[in-house]
């Protein structure tokens, strides 16, 4: 990744806004204000009202020679999102754009947000440029603003990324199968697809490709994995029996993250040690992974139910709103 970046996005209110990124983001910051960019009090860059699309055009030029590139951002503006969830929640609430140009700013964020699993990791291992905060403007709304939060916004973001994980994991198996059946028939025909002879050494690399490149994309399961699994409940699901395979899959996934945390910091481990052990849980989740999808699916989170009027309103100090950009 470049130095310096700047990320483009389209606002609703404000047309095409722009972020400087990177270590080196003064440059970027350069290449802006030269390129006709206007920033606000935020630190976000707007291009201004009378401008036309050349003025994009002599962005990317002007970023070149001050080392910068430029992206274009797929989603919405984070400040247009932060500023839909201020209206809907009560009372009156204020809606602004943190910046994190370099990367080491984003760990402010550290302290706020609601989920030390995946969002913690993604914290650590994501760039994360810019964010939303919500002020409470008349005092008073808090308690039922959070109410309004964790009835109605939270129960959505976890439905949303509990779809997101088991799909992420759903594809993850596919591709691994892929090359698993393609790897299974090479094997056996000891011919490579285009019908060439395959030598044994030949065959040994092409095992020892399929399981670093099949070990590379089990981490995405790794990652989702244990979540899900919690959640399962074979029991109540219409097949009870599933129990089993779930014991198992986890029992490879407690295997895997073993290996995982050998390799890291235990030192080295050998390679054929390294791809049997990988190989022994990518094997079992192949097996028995539609088990564990079909039981994903049924798991997700249900919404939570309302708080009686008498209960003492939840307190927002805990829970900083954080909407976290690309």
């Amino acid at each position: 990744m470049a130095e310096a970046q700047i990320i483009l996005s389209h606002s609703r209110e404000s047309g095409i806004v722009a972020i400087a990124s990177g270590e080196r983001y003064p440059w970027a910051n350069t290449a802006l204000a030269e390129s006709g960019f206007r920033r606000d009090d935020d630190g976000v860059w707007h291009l201004p009202a009378d401008g036309t699309q050349s003025t994009v055009v002599d962005l990317v030029t002007c970023a070149k020679q001050h080392r910068t590139s430029v992206h274009t951002s797929k989603r919405r503006f984070i400040g247009d999102t932060a500023g839909d969830l201020a209206r809907l929640l009560p009372g009156r609430w204020n809606a602004s754009v943190e910046i994190y140009s370099h990367p080491a700013w984003q760990e402010d964020l550290v302290p706020w947000i609601w989920d030390s699993g995946e969002l913690g990791r993604g914290l650590q291992s994501e760039r994360i440029p810019f964010a939303a905060t919500l002020t409470d403007a008349v005092h008073g709304t808090t308690g039922r603003a959070a109410q309004a939060l964790t009835d109605r916004y939270l129960p959505v973001y976890e439905q949303a990324v509990h779809a997101r994980q088991t799909a992420e994991i759903a594809a993850a198996l596919g591709d691994i199968r892929s090359e698993h059946d393609t790897w299974q028939a090479m094997k056996a025909s000891g011919r490579y697809s285009d019908a060439t002879p395959l030598s044994a050494a030949a065959l040994g690399a092409a095992t020892e490709m399929f399981l670093d490149h099949s070990w590379r994309r089990f981490l995405t399961v790794l990652d989702h994995a244990p979540t899900l699994l919690d959640r399962c409940r074979p029991a109540t699901s219409s097949w009870p029996d599933d129990a089993a395979a779930l014991s198992r899959l986890a029992d490879a996934v407690i295997d895997a993250e073993a290996l995982v945390d050998d390799m890291v910091h235990g030192g080295s481990v050998p390679e054929q040690e390294r791809r049997a052990r990988a190989g022994s849980a990518i094997e079992t989740w192949l097996a028995e992974g539609e088990t564990f999808l079909r039981q994903a699916r049924i798991s997700a989170p249900h919404r939570r139910p309302a708080l009686p009027v008498t209960a003492p309103a939840l307190p927002l100090a805990a829970v900083r709103p954080a909407l976290h950009g690309p």
